[in-house]
């Protein structure tokens, strides 16, 4: 498992993280996975198996947004 920059998380089956987007490098290892566990058979990381099957890798980008309280309860109308 990798983490690039802008929220960018990867698998890849290349242990150097070669074969990553440019786009979000530097790639920085974070630890090795297995494939084997039940969260890639049939849980949240089965499509990213299927990525890694097919293209060597797979690439999330995580996006946090925070908003201030009152512009929340504005737009749902507790204001």
């Amino acid at each position: 498992m990798f983490a690039g920059t802008g929220g960018a998380m990867a698998y890849s089956v290349e242990e150097s993280g070669a074969n990553l987007p440019v786009e979000y490098r530097p790639w920085r290892f974070c630890r090795q996975v297995s494939t084997d566990g039940p969260t890639f058979r049939t849980g949240s990381d089965k499509r990213a198996l299927g990525d890694v099957e097919a293209k060597g890798f797979s690439v999330v980008v995580l996006v946090v947004s925070l908003e201030k309280r009152s512009e929340r309860m504005r737009m749902a109308g507790l204001d």
